[in-house]
């Protein structure tokens, strides 16, 4: 798998309204911006060019892994809760983010196929939280004659920082073999999170801030979520991402609660 010229300026492009905060580089999307849609265009070709080349090589898993704390770790941020204590925000490269988008966009079209049969919308699905609200209504429209039907909906506390990387690294291997170099590259290596003088080894869970991220979690969830729709009573059950919501008689939905817990 290799990124094109125009998969590399159209994600670049995505940038334009959100803009966004630099990591430890310093370096930002506005700068890679202005370096590929600049109005000099001999050299904005050039430098599409050159860009599309990085992002072929980082892509590939071919990276040395004496940049990894720097490439896939982030500097922390720590922003104040309302109801106290702190919440670390990382803030990641713009070039290994912008890697792992070009990852995405290139697994796109065969996540459907992957994620939907289990009930994952979170995922490579267009409008799946409208497309999981809609089938919700269409259920208890079929199903409100039954007199114990439940609806109940659950949240996985800290689900993407506690899931297994050897799993998803697995999953990953075998579902979708393009992105095994990339995705064994980044999360077999430790990165580093920096506050100040501190640093904190990420070695578990997703990496907060890689946009591959809720693919790499929706993988590892798939064996649950297989088994819960064997479940019988069970009527339906949608997962955007960690946040699940079944339907159900109350037994069925009771060892679902059981089963997760």
């Amino acid at each position: 798998m290799g990124p094109d010229m125009f998969n590399v300026q159209s994600n670049i492009h995505t940038y334009r309204e959100r803009g966004t905060s630099p990591g430890g580089s310093q370096l930002r999307a506005q700068h890679l911006l202005e370096a590929v849609a600049g109005s000099v265009v001999p050299v904005t070709q050039i430098c599409l060019d050159q860009l599309t080349r990085l992002m072929s090589f980082i892509v590939s898993g071919k990276l040395n892994a004496s940049i990894s704390p720097w490439l896939v770790g982030a500097p922390l941020t720590a922003l104040r809760k309302k109801t106290g204590g702190y919440r670390p925000i990382a803030v990641g490269e713009v070039i290994r983010c912008l890697a792992s988008r070009l990852c995405c966009a290139a697994a796109k079209s065969g996540l459907p196929d992957l994620l939907l049969p289990y009930g994952q919308v979170g995922v490579g699905t267009k409008g799946g939280l409208e497309a999981a609200i809609h089938t919700l209504r269409t259920v208890f429209k079929e199903e409100g004659h039954e007199d114990d039907l439940c609806c109940f909906k659950v949240d996985m506390q800290n689900a993407f920082n506690e899931c297994d990387r050897s799993s998803f690294l697995e999953l990953v291997k075998e579902d979708l073999p393009d992105l095994f170099p990339y995705v064994q590259w980044c999360y077999t290596t430790t990165g580093e999170l920096r506050f100040g003088q501190h640093r904190i080894l990420s070695t578990t869970g997703v990496q907060q801030g890689d946009p591959l991220g809720p693919l790499l979690f929706s993988l590892v969830v798939l064996q649950l979520l297989d088994t819960i729709g064997s479940i019988d009573g069970l009527f339906l059950h949608v997962w955007y991402l960690d946040d699940g919501t079944f339907v159900g008689t109350r037994d069925a939905v009771f060892f679902v609660l059981e089963f997760i817990d």
